[in-house]
């Protein structure tokens, strides 16, 4: 008896060490660090919306459009048709009113312009309805075809860096076409659709 017990734990102790997670499959599972991205954090670091605004600008008053999207986007993630609000800033002619505010059902996005008369944002930084900081994105390229290529930056509730990528923006429209260059794990987009005109 005393035998069949000792033959039955050391089956019991082989058994479970075949469970066991081998040493190297846990190090794997261990994630890798973010690296950094190549930009100076914050990207907005001034409260400047427009720079040298003030042969452009037609006034401080802000127009409120509801606009509606009837495509399925590439990354955008709900249910289509959706609304956004788009807070805009007339500018005198030629120009286009510039896009300075997009609020959505859980976030908003600011947008600042370096050149007003291009229609296509510099930088935008996003919030929670709650204030918090939720993502950052800068221009870095207009190619040929006026497609928009700008990085962007997401952050977690404590200010730490949980994902960023390079994004192209089709001209005109400014839906985003294209992620590359990415790290991390984000936990939304923020950025599918973009000033680009």
């Amino acid at each position: 008896m005393k035998r069949k017990a000792i033959m039955g734990l050391s089956l019991l102790v082989a058994f479970i060490m075949s469970c066991t997670t081998p040493k190297s499959v846990v190090e794997l599972a261990v994630p890798t660090p973010i690296p950094t991205p190549p930009v100076d954090l914050p990207i907005w670091q001034e409260g400047v919306y427009i720079k040298d605004d003030s042969e452009v600008a037609q006034t401080d008053a802000f127009e409120i459009h509801l606009i509606t999207i009837y495509e399925d986007l590439p990354f955008y993630d709900g249910t289509v048709p959706f609304e956004f609000e788009a807070w805009e800033l007339p500018l005198n002619p030629p120009y286009n009113p510039l896009k300075m505010l997009y609020i959505f059902d859980n976030f908003i996005t600011f947008f600042s312009y370096d050149d007003p008369t291009s229609g296509i944002a510099s930088r935008a930084r996003t919030y929670d309805k709650a204030n918090g900081l939720l993502a950052e994105a800068q221009l870095e390229e207009i190619l040929g075809d006026g497609t928009v290529v700008i990085l962007e930056v997401h952050y977690n509730k404590d200010g730490e860096i949980i994902f960023w990528c390079r994004s192209r923006i089709a001209p005109i429209l400014g839906f985003k076409e294209e992620e590359f260059d990415s790290h991390g794990v984000k936990e939304q987009d923020y950025y599918f659709v973009w000033p680009a005109y």
